[in-house]
């Protein structure tokens, strides 16, 4: 397996990305994961991938690579630390004094470095950018979806549990909401 930890880099940005290829003659099929980096100090990643429900050694034994992006380098996902002038916000704006209710926010920022991974795949000989599937769970499901709705590039949208605003039906009573989303998660 090649290993390698990579920089996006923006003038006054940059966010990382582990990039996990198998070993192969021709170019191969890849996910792009965008995944919390809770308790990523580990020294040994791929361990600490597998602890964290992300089976490296099996997606790479099987043919795939796999590069993954943390979403607290593109934007924090705390509303406490959302202020909306930190991360990708900080050099696309909009400031935070000219925010209106409908400008773009964590989602579409997480969304929008899974379209800058591709951009890069499209330029890696090893990787078959034809065939790249983008995936994330909860929220970064709902940012999966919107990285496969605003992205054609993209094969494959896997979204796992991305409830309300992801794939769930929205028009209910009970459980995550609209409402409930507007209000508890702005930020998103």
């Amino acid at each position: 397996m090649i290993y390698r930890q990579m920089w996006i880099k923006f003038p006054g940005f940059a966010f990382r990305v582990n990039a996990f290829i198998p070993y192969s003659d021709k170019p191969v099929p890849a996910f792009v994961h965008n995944m919390h980096d809770w308790h990523m100090e580990s020294t040994c990643i791929v361990e600490k991938m597998d602890d964290l429900n992300v089976p490296v050694l099996d997606i790479v034994g099987r043919g795939y690579a796999l590069f993954v992006i943390y979403n607290s380098d593109i934007y924090p996902d705390l509303e406490a630390q959302a202020n909306h002038d930190c991360g990708i916000f900080s050099i696309l704006g909009p400031k935070p004094a000219d925010r209106k209710g409908d400008d773009w926010a964590s989602i579409a920022a997480w969304s929008w470095a899974m379209s800058r991974v591709m951009d890069y795949l499209e330029t890696d000989a090893l990787i078959d950018s034809e065939k790249v599937a983008v995936i994330g769970h909860s929220r970064l499901g709902k940012t999966s979806l919107w990285a496969g709705a605003t992205d054609p590039r993209f094969a494959i949208v896997i979204s796992n549990d991305s409830g309300c605003g992801g794939a769930a039906l929205s028009i209910r009573k009970h459980g995550e909401t609209v409402a409930v989303i507007n209000k508890s998660f702005p930020h998103w």
